[in-house]
């Protein structure tokens, strides 16, 4: 039995700790058993730890339930991944809240290069299921992964589309992965699990209650380099994700409607405040995102052989990075430069097309 996990899960379940409670426990302790094993004095020592929560993990009876869980993770065949795990979602690791534990049912990896996000309007109109369809038949010769919440709408166009155009696709769900809802999708679950991939941070037999689908939207704002808005009034939980993306230093993007179309105001309404570029299909996204097209490594290895020297260096570190864009300061330690150097040379390689700017002090490669 995989014990490290068994308690965690078990953590998971003690009233008080919490993602971030988990998280301080294990890396102080050392481990999840060690926790639970833990003097009550040494514990109260933690920073943000309280007696009450203290005295919850000391009198923590419901061990059975985790019995119950490992009997289902190992009878289903499921993927439990906790944050010390290579598999753990790496994009998720660097967030306050990310969960302590993560269910997956699925063959997709969930530390893929390039995945994006793509939500909306649980009423998407034929305009919204139309753009939908020409992203993802256009997006899908760049090698991406889609995520979305398997909820009515765009949210399960994109699931739809992506099968259709042979791109994995992965379902953040609010509820144990034993279950889907609603239970119109399971068909499509079902294909999602061969071709992509379901996950969750609820164990088995919950169900989805209200307050769990915001917490599922942060989830899909973490697993993502990228959040594209198809359709959206107002309110609702298209622009909860959108903000959470954007907290999270994610680029999001939205596809524009008429000002008088109710099911457009969300992404009009981003696009103004400025928290989404403004988008028309795939070649946008890829050209925002740094995505050199199949058959572009000819023009890359023609752009390094014009370049010489520090710029040279520059631009390869900028071209190799996972997610297509870096922090000014990261590229200062990783060419042991300072700033004042490095700054100087970014704008003349800017000036000549080579890096574009973008919000926080990042770059990227054209």
């Amino acid at each position: 039995m995989n014990e490290h996990l068994y308690h965690t899960i078990a953590l998971t379940k003690v009233p008080g700790v919490g993602p971030e409670g988990a998280r301080v426990l294990i890396a102080a302790m050392g481990n999840a058993k060690a926790v639970f094993e833990a003097k009550e004095r040494d514990l109260l020592a933690l920073p943000g730890m309280g007696a009450k929560t203290i005295g919850n993990i000391k009198q923590f009876k419901a061990f059975a339930e985790v019995d119950r869980e490992m009997l289902f993770i190992e009878g289903h065949k499921i993927q439990a991944f906790t944050f010390s795990d290579a598999e753990y979602p790496q994009r998720l690791k660097a967030l306050g809240d990310a969960p302590a534990v993560v269910y997956y049912r699925g063959t997709a990896s969930l530390n893929h290069p390039r995945i994006i996000g793509v939500v909306g309007t649980r009423k998407a109109t034929d305009y919204g299921r139309q753009m939908v369809e020409n992203l993802l038949h256009d997006i899908r010769q760049y090698n991406v992964i889609t995520v979305s919440g398997l909820a009515y709408g765009i949210d399960i166009e994109c699931h739809r589309r992506s099968l259709a155009n042979a791109i994995p696709t992965i379902g953040v769900m609010a509820h144990g992965i034993d279950m889907v809802s609603p239970t119109q999708h399971t068909n499509v679950a079902r294909d999602m699990a061969r071709m992509g991939g379901l996950m969750t941070e609820h164990t088995s037999g919950t169900l989805p209650l209200k307050e769990y689908f915001p917490r599922r939207n942060r989830l899909v704002a973490g697993l993502i380099d990228a959040l594209v808005v198809v359709e959206t009034a107002e309110k609702g939980g298209s622009l909860i994700t959108a903000e959470i993306a954007h907290s999270y230093s994610r680029d999001v993007y939205a596809f524009p409607g008429k000002s008088t179309d109710e099911r457009s105001k969300g992404c009009n309404m981003l696009i103004k405040r400025q928290k989404a570029l403004l988008i028309e299909g795939a070649a946008d996204l890829a050209w925002h995102m740094g995505w050199p097209s199949p058959g572009a490594q000819t023009s890359i290895n023609v752009k390094l052989g014009q370049l010489q020297g520090l710029e040279k260096r520059i631009y390869a570190a900028l071209h190799g990075q996972t997610n297509q864009k870096c922090h000014v300061d990261h590229l200062c330690l990783s060419l042991n430069l300072n700033q004042t150097e490095l700054a100087l040379v970014l704008l003349n390689m800017e000036f000549a097309g080579y890096v574009k700017t973008l919000p926080g002090n990042h770059y990227k490669a054209v």
